[in-house]
């Protein structure tokens, strides 16, 4: 079994997320894979900040919408590849997890 590990710039937007996709195929085709994906590009600089503003009592608004707008963009650039029928039971598994 291998264990890949991604994170950082080699998740940074859809395309070098489906760049992780393609090497993982890859190894799968040999192996058995176990994949590990850490914060994208930023994110852990942006969480680390974030958590120093809310120490000092001040609102991490800013933050949280930076977070949400990062991975709303890869998201929607991977999504507009799916088509609805493959779309649809990732979106009832989320309802059905409590996710609006």
């Amino acid at each position: 079994m291998r264990v890949m590990k991604f994170g950082g710039t080699s998740v940074a937007d859809a395309e070098r997320m489906r760049g992780v996709v393609a090497l993982v195929a890859e190894a799968r085709k040999q192996e058995r894979v176990t994949v590990v994906v850490s914060a994208v590009s930023g994110i852990t600089n942006l969480l680390v900040e974030a958590a120093r503003v809310a120490q000092e009592g001040e609102p991490v608004q800013g933050a949280c919408t930076r977070f949400e707008d990062t991975h709303s963009a890869i998201a929607r650039a991977l999504a507009a590849e799916l088509t609805p029928a493959q779309t649809r039971p990732l979106a009832e598994g989320l309802v059905a997890l409590g996710v609006e």
